[in-house]
């Protein structure tokens, strides 16, 4: 994914080139589908023998399988233009992150670094106080030993 942080611009180039992907498949459909228009606008045609629509017919049937040509054209075009707008997004990233230092050690340029503990233990345990003194009960009677 690239971005542009704090622009709100975010680039998935796996969306673009699945999109791109797509447009190629449709536009390379639309030559064969526009096939159909002919036979059904020439038995139009043949049933308007000598009336003006007839011709009218024609062109209006050339100029659609025109359009839907350049439609296919235009979306196998643009469908190739998503694709290598992607393999552009990934090769800069590539680029960008083959132009980073490589980090100290050989590690993950992520973690984060843990400071080293004094006696090898683990720097960020809670320390345990040390156990307190007894209390002595103030109100104990002494024993023998106490030498009453």
């Amino acid at each position: 994914m690239t971005s542009n942080p704090g622009s709100g611009f975010v680039v998935h180039p796996d969306a673009l080139t699945g999109a791109g992907q797509n447009a190629q498949t449709v536009g390379g459909r639309i030559p064969e589908e526009a096939k159909g228009v002919g036979p059904a606008s020439d038995a139009g045609v043949a049933g308007l023998a000598g009336f003006a629509s007839a011709q009218a017919l024609q062109e209006c049937t050339a100029a659609w399988q025109g359009v839907l040509n350049a439609l296919a054209g235009e979306l196998g075009g643009q469908g190739q233009n998503l694709v290598t707008t992607a393999q552009n997004y990934r090769s800069a990233d590539a680029s960008a992150a083959a132009a980073l230092p490589a980090p100290a050690g050989g590690g993950d340029p992520f973690a984060v670094p843990r400071p080293a503990a004094a006696g090898g233990g683990d720097p960020f345990a809670i320390p345990r106080p040390a156990a307190p003194p007894p209390v002595r009960d103030p109100f104990a009677v002494a024993g023998p030993a106490g030498g009453r």
